[in-house]
């Protein structure tokens, strides 16, 4: 049949051939898309941590803000008649209704208390800006105290992150290119080839490498990538994608959170201080009171931290590293995974720890 027609077979064979070719490469296209875009994900992220989480950490809700001020003194206006009811009914009590001089003696505390405390309400965004003001030159104080430290903790952080991203490369083109890879990427990225890193140990993530070498790398996985062959599905790398969006939720995630809890209290101080004039009330006021307090003092709680880290970090013996998962110099130590893990779980820690040791308000 094939020398009859060599035409069809030719024809028939010449279009399945293409079709695995161009099955072929839109496999790898979408493969290498996938990964690029992991990377371009990751310097992005480890980039703007590197840069802006200082900053990040001492972001407050500014109380002097006009939207912020036009709510809270709405509130302010709305509890202003219920001060001066207040006032009205003890101040008939104290004339026409009490007859022992205790109860006088009580009522008249509770006029001083609620004249301090619409005072209060009155000025209460006034407060809350020194307040915060406060607590961010504390903060920031801690952080320039221990700048070595935090770029220490704060590279370890980052580098764990960019480790995962390149064991996830190694997972589908293959152990064999990942050894490629590495010193492809390490030596154009840094200028460093791999024997003076491991006499230097310098760390991936640190100033030794001036911030500047994930571009570097893209720009050569753009060129390595291409030509490599696909060994394994995507599907595989989940658990270091999971990893890395952990990672990456474990920092933004608690700030985000963290500041929108601060938000939310400092619209209700108003109504904190308003609930603490009255003994009914005094135990609500005291805990959104203590809320206010815990949740901004989580700035000074991740500022500690970082600190801690940094210094555990840098006492740290170099052989303890080698303990981890990975292909040199991309392994995951026990050691990163504990100091990723302290600094996104830690606030949260100490924040718990300070409420219980807190004494009741």
């Amino acid at each position: 049949h094939v020398l009859k027609n060599p035409k069809h077979f030719i024809k028939h064979w010449g279009k399945h051939f293409a079709h695995e070719e161009l099955e072929e490469k839109g496999e790898r296209i979408r493969t290498f898309a996938y990964v690029f875009l992991l990377g371009l994900f990751t310097w992005t992220v480890t980039k703007d941590i590197s840069e802006n989480i200082n900053r990040y950490i001492l972001i407050n809700p500014d109380p002097l803000h006009e939207g912020v001020k036009s709510t809270v003194y709405s509130f302010i206006h709305l509890l202003i008649p219920f001060y001066v009811l207040a006032l009205v009914s003890l101040g008939a009590y104290i004339l026409f209704l009490s007859t022992s001089p205790k109860g006088r003696s009580r009522a008249k505390s509770m006029v001083s208390k609620l004249i301090i405390g619409m005072i209060l309400v009155t000025i209460s965004p006034h407060l809350l800006n020194f307040f915060f003001t406060l607590s961010e030159n504390v903060t920031k104080n801690i952080l320039t105290q221990g700048e070595e430290e935090v770029t220490d903790a704060v590279g370890t952080y980052t580098g764990v992150m960019w480790k995962s991203w390149f064991l996830t490369v190694g997972a589908i083109y293959g152990v064999n290119a990942l050894g490629e890879i590495v010193t492809e990427t390490v030596t154009h990225a840094t200028g460093f080839s791999i024997s003076q890193i491991k006499k230097h140990h310098y760390s991936w993530g640190t100033r030794g490498m001036k911030g500047y070498w994930p571009v570097k790398v893209l720009g050569t996985l753009d060129k390595i990538l291409s030509k490599l062959k696909v060994e394994a599905e995507p599907g595989r790398t989940i658990p270091m994608l999971m990893l890395s969006i952990t990672l990456f939720i474990g920092v933004y995630g608690i700030l985000a959170f963290r500041y929108l809890m601060v938000m939310f209290f400092t619209l209700l101080f108003p109504f904190t201080i308003f609930f603490l004039c009255f003994d009914p009330t005094k135990k609500l006021g005291g805990t959104l009171l203590e809320q206010l307090l815990l949740w901004t003092f989580v700035q000074e709680f991740y500022a500690i931290i970082l600190v801690a880290i940094g210094t555990g970090m840098i006492m740290l013996p170099e052989d303890l590293l080698g303990y981890g998962f990975g292909i040199w110099p991309l392994t995951i130590s026990f050691f990163d995974f504990a100091a990723c893990f302290t600094l996104m779980l830690g606030p949260i820690i100490l924040f718990m720890l300070l409420r219980k040791l807190l004494p009741p308000l």
